[in-house]
Formats: structure tokens, sequence, C-alpha cells
């Protein structure tokens, strides 16, 4: 592909320099002509470089002309085997964004050039899971990685060389306790591993077990009344300290080592809650972490620390988004993300003594890993894209169940990352949420799409995460479950012109419910007079979730389900309730018939009819919807645990057969109707899956020992 574009690239500039006439040829374009005659005829790369120079000099304010001069002396000093060409397509890349063709052709080269350095490089993928692996951690010697089990909540170890899981932890199911592990952390010397668990009133606490034995008991190593939760980073070399990201209930965080062998604190630095946790120097003399240039900024910088906090600097400071990756074996160069070449890449920097020594350099184009750790060989681990899913669009007559028009994938960029759709309530606008951060959700931008002119427009409110937005009964904006950049969770307001976004349900601090987006507290709906807010809020000590009505104007709430009750055992996961609000569908699994019903419930009454029943593998998701005229139920079908196999169908609210809507196996979650009762808006994909990756023999020096 590369070669493509080389050739194409060549192709084109050779095509516009035929089109232009000799007798009508500007002086900079004549120059530029001898210079490429130089260059490709003659053979003299050196002579066509300095003519490149004077063209670049004496350019001005035409760009164009610069950065086609910049492109070809690249191109010159490549093929002579000079490192200068990668600084130049740096800059390209850099300073000439506006240049879009040539800063495209410097953005492949940019890898090109590096792949020719380091022809080693090798990245093959070693581990597939079903649920989120992003925060996971990997031994030095690439045996093993630490994992949370979300079917429970526990800590696991998975084996990658037989494959199999064995539990760290006992906590039993999510019945059973609502607690959880996160960040785990492996010893060097590979026989403990360190993880904050969320405790059953959901404050982190961090801990610490061996690694090996079924029977060993957890140890607590630090827990503070005054501390949300701790979240450990990385361990000493000599496996006495761990380098800790601490999260305090009044929301300021600090950077700090706690001593294994008492769990004393030792706080090192303030920094503002957007901080990534620190990870430790080889010589274990200095922490580098990764932190927003401002308290509003996407972009974030890297720094490195002394252990003893004595001095620090700002190794990587650019108007992009740059996180931290990890550390060479040899502590010579540290590796991070960024987004400065146009889209993510993993770039390297030498550092020695707590700072940087020269210029980064870029390993590998178009990848935004999730990293997991660097083993004492130097092989990088690191998970990639945990969601393969867009927005889809269809037409169905839900009477005959005819499909008048097939699934339309609506975005036509950042494909993959595309979901929960939105019918705006005029019915000529969609909304979605578009993931460009992925393995992760941070930082979503929210697109509007017209049905009318077929225009986009693309919001960024000012939040760390937003999910599941729903419109206003007005139109005028979306809200949303989310958090800010200040560490405030709960309800967020986006004005759909602008994207600014505002609090309207804030948790307070101290109170989160766990670590869930939102702090405990998340959006279901709107009342039917608009007037009133449905919230979900998490009870801790009953490990239950409560349905509440907040109105608006006056910020009271009431108990929805004592005036309306859901009945028992039911997921609300969205209300389900029928347009005019009196009858409520409801999937319940009936374990001991091995099946689940799909229910009818009146809310008014309590009585229930049961619609349909499935046996089980099959099952109904919960994501259950009515057509805007209340005749129809619809839900997904599903074939159990270890299938992508979906189907939308849909049964009668007064009862009859259900019938299947043959949408051709382009079927997903969260189908939302439009106002007309035909077009439905869902979305597809790929199951979500966490694929885990090493990168191998792919850093700037022979230091690191081959696996």
């Amino acid at each position: 592909m590369q070669k493509l574009t080389f050739l194409v690239a060549a192709a084109v500039l050779a095509a516009g320099l035929q089109t232009t006439s000799a007798q009508n040829a500007a002086p900079g374009d004549k120059l530029l002509a001898s210079a490429q005659h130089k260059a490709t005829v003659d053979g003299d790369l050196k002579g066509a470089i300095e003519d490149y120079k004077k063209i670049v000099g004496a350019a001005g304010s035409n760009r164009a002309l610069a950065a086609t001069a910049l492109l070809r002396m690249a191109e010159c000093y490549q093929k002579l085997g000079d490192a200068e060409a990668q600084k130049i397509y740096d800059r390209l890349v850099r300073d000439y964004a506006d240049q879009k063709d040539a800063a495209a052709t410097a953005r492949t080269r940019l890898g090109a050039v590096v792949v020719t350095r380091n022809a080693g490089i090798v990245t093959r993928q070693v581990w597939t899971r079903s649920s989120e692996t992003n925060l996971s951690r990997v031994s030095d010697d690439g045996r093993s990685i630490a994992v949370t089990d979300w079917d429970t909540g526990d800590l696991a170890v998975h084996d990658l060389a037989t494959g199999q899981d064995r539990h760290v932890t006992h906590k039993g199911t999510w019945a059973d306790s609502p607690e959880y592990a996160l960040f785990p952390a492996i010893s060097h010397n590979g026989k403990q591993v360190a993880y904050a668990w969320v405790d059953q009133n959901m404050r982190g606490e961090l801990r610490i077990s061996a690694m090996s034995g079924d029977n060993v008991k957890p140890r607590t190593l630090f827990s503070s009344p005054d501390v949300q939760y701790v979240d450990p980073g990385d361990w000493t070399p000599d496996d006495k300290w761990l380098a800790v990201h601490v999260v305090r209930r009044d929301r300021t965080a600090q950077l700090a080592l706690v001593s294994v062998a008492d769990g004393a604190l030792r706080v090192l630095k303030s920094i503002g809650w957007g901080g990534g946790r620190p990870l430790v120097s080889p010589d274990g003399k200095y922490l580098a972490y990764d932190l927003p240039a401002t308290e509003e900024a996407d972009q974030s910088d890297i720094h490195i620390m002394a252990v003893d906090a004595s001095r620090e600097a700002v190794v990587v400071a650019h108007p992009s988004n740059d996180r931290l990756l990890g550390w060479s074996p040899d502590g010579a160069y540290l590796l991070f993300k960024s987004d400065r070449g146009g889209s993510m890449g993993v770039w390297s920097l030498p550092v020695a003594d707590g700072r940087s020594h020269g210029e980064p350099t870029l390993i590998k184009a178009d990848l935004n890993p999730a990293p997991i750790g660097i083993t004492r060989s130097g092989a990088f681990y690191y998970v990639v894209n945990a969601f393969k899913g867009d927005v889809y669009v269809a037409s169905i007559d839900f009477d005959s169940g005819t499909v008048l028009s097939p699934p339309t994938r609506i975005a036509q960029h950042y494909v993959g990352g595309n979901t929960t759709p939105e019918w705006s309530p005029d019915g000529k606008s969609l909304a979605y949420l578009s993931h460009r951060e992925l393995p992760t959700t941070f930082n979503p931008v929210v697109v509007i799409h017209s049905l009318e002119t077929g225009s986009v427009q693309e919001l960024k409110p000012d939040l760390r995460v937003f999910t599941r937005p729903f419109w206003s009964p007005d139109g005028r904006f979306l809200v949303g479950t989310g958090g800010d950049k200040k560490a405030r969770q709960g309800i967020f307001q986006v004005d759909a012109q602008t994207g600014k976004a505002t609090p309207l349900v804030i948790v307070e601090p101290g109170q989160e419910g766990g670590r869930a987006i939102g702090g405990g507290v998340r959006t279901m709906g709107w009342s039917r007079d608009g007037k009133a807010l449905l919230l979900g809020r998490a009870d801790p000590k009953s490990n239950q979730e409560r349905i509440v009505a907040r109105d608006l104007q006056s910020g009271n709430e009431r108990e929805f389900g004592r005036d309306e009750p859901p009945g028992p055992n039911v997921a609300p996961m969205l209300l389900s309730l029928s347009p005019d609000g009196t009858l409520r569908a409801v999937a319940r699994a009936d374990q001991s018939a091995k099946s689940t019903s799909l229910q009818v419930v009146d809310v008014r009454r309590g009585t229930t009819r049961e619609l349909l029943r499935v046996a089980d593998p099959e099952g109904i998701r919960r994501f259950l919807q009515w057509t805007p005229d209340g005749r129809f139920v619809v839900f997904v079908k599903t074939f159990g645990a270890n299938t992508d196999r979906k189907e939308l169908w849909r049964v009668p609210a007064e009862g009859g057969a259900a019938r299947k809507i043959d949408l051709n196996g382009v079927v997903g979650d969260f189908v939302r109707f439009h106002p007309d009762g035909r077009r439905v808006a869902f979305t597809a994909g790929e199951r979500a899956a966490s694929e885990v990756w090493v990168m191998e023999n792919f850093l700037p020096t022979a230091n690191a020992k081959k696996p």
C-alpha cells in the first residue's frame, strides 16, 4: 500500500509538471522542474537538494510550492539513506497540514522510512477476549496477563501459553457481591499482583495478592476514608514500592508511592484529575506519566519526575494528544502514542537523566494501542479496537414485516466506532456518537446527520465521557450520562447547535456509586410531558437500581417504581414504555424452564401478559422497543453466548404470531424508531472483543534482548 501510494503521488506530481507550459511557468516552477531533472535524469541528488532548499526559502506565501519542494527534497534524502528525510516528512505533517496531498503523502512516507530502517518489526495477535481487556497488565516475561473477569468481577490471570484463566480472587457472582477488581499490576519477579478493589460500599482499596495458590487471602495494602480510589501504576524494580494514582473524595488527585511492606503512603505530587497512571523507569530513579496540558484540554503532555520528587521535566509537549505507553527495557527511550501525524501512531523518544535527548521518532503509523506493558525482552503488548460497530438505517413495514429498504451505513468516516443513534423529535436529523479514541470511548464526538440535506455536523462537547444521549422534547439539546474534565459525573445536556455541555444532575463528591460512568446515575428517557427526566440511580447497599423521575424545574425526584410498578426481577436497561405510557415490555429469564419470556406489564394494575417465550440457547435482548403507534413490540433475538447471530423480530402487543424482519444479517442493538414508524436506526457490527497484540523488534537501538 505504501509503495502504491508513493507511485500514485509521483505520477500526480509528474502530471502536474507536464501540464505546465515552460513558456508560462513561474520562476519557482521552472526551478522546481530543473531540480527534478537534476534528481531523476542526472542522478545528482545532493545538487537537487540544494535547489529544493532555495525554492523553499524563496517560496514566500506560496505554500503549495514550498510543500512540493519539501516533499521532493525528502525523497532525495530518503534515496541517500539520510535520516533528514524523516524530519522533513514530519515537518510537512506538522506545518503544512493545509496542503492535504503533500501532507498525506508525507504521513505515509513516515511509516515507510521507519519500516526501511527497522525491517524486523513484527506485530502479531496473541489473544482475543470477548470482554474488555484494555485495563490489563502483562508480566515481565510475557507469559501471563492479569485481567478482570467481568463475568464475576474477580481478578484473574490468563496464561498465554495454555490459554487458560485462573482466578486470583473468589468473590462469588454479581448477585453475591457487587465488588470488583481493576488495574492489575504484576510484580517484576512475577510472584505478586497489585490491584484496585472496589468494595461493597463502592469505595476503592489497594490490594495485593500472591500470583500462585487457590487459597491465598488478598492483603489490603492501603485504604483511607478520604480516598475514593487508588490505582496501582507500576512496581519499583526491587518490588518494594508501588507507584500509584490517588483520587480523593474531594476530587483532588495525587501521584504517590505505597510501601509494599507496611502500606505507608508517600505523596509525591498533586495533579489534575485526568492524569495517567505512573510508570517507573527500569533503574528505579524516575516516574513517567501523562497529564492534560490544561484542565479543559483534550491534549496531554508527558512528564518525567524523580522518585523523590526533587525535579521534574515535561519531555513531550506538543499541540497533539500524547499518551504514555511505557519505558524501553534499558530506560533509554519512552514509548508514547500521538496524533501529531494526523492519526494515532506509536512514537519513541530518547531520554536520559530524566530529560529528553532528541526528537520523537515515529515507529508505527495508524495505530491507537491501549498499553498493557513492555516485557524485559522489549516486546510491547497492547489492546486494539474493542468495538467494530456502526450506525445503520433501514425502512420496514411492520404490519407485514416487509423490509422496504435494506440497512444502509450512515457514517462514511471513522468507520467502526459509531454507536447509539437517536432520531430528533421532528424526524429531520439523526444523532449518534463517534468514538475517535478506541479502544477507549473517551472524548466522544456527537454527530448530527441531516436527513433533508445529507449534511453532517460534528460537536465536541467538553466532556470526558458521554453515553446514550436522548434528544430533549424541543429538539434543542441531547441529554446523556457522562463525566466532565473536572471529575464531575452525572447527567449532562449538550446544545445541538454549539456543542456546549451543561450539567443537569451531578453526583456529589464521595457519593459516587462505584466507578461506573455517571457515578451511579444514568439517563433512561423522558416523561410523557417532557417535564421530568427518568433516571436510574445505583443503590450500593441493595445492589439494585432505583428508577426515579426528576422534575427538571424543581429538581425534586420521586420513585418511579413506587407508583408505576415495573414488576419483580426486571433489568430496566431502558424503560420500554408504550407510547401512551400505560404498558411496559419486559424480558424475563426463567432459569427453571431454561427459557426467556417476553411480557407486557400494565403499569397501573400490575397485571402481566406473556407475548412469547423462547427456549435456551435462544434469548431476547432487554433493549425492547415499541413501534410509534403502539401496535408492536420490537425485539432482538439472540442465539447463544458464542455466536454473533442476531435477528430482528416484532410481535403484536395485543397478542399473535411473532414475525422475523429479514435484514440480511445486519442486525444490532439499541433500535430506535423514526416518528414515521417505518424507519429504524440501530448500531450493528461485530461482537465487542478485545484483541491483544504484541509488537517486537521495534526499538530504535539494539539494546533490547531478543524474545
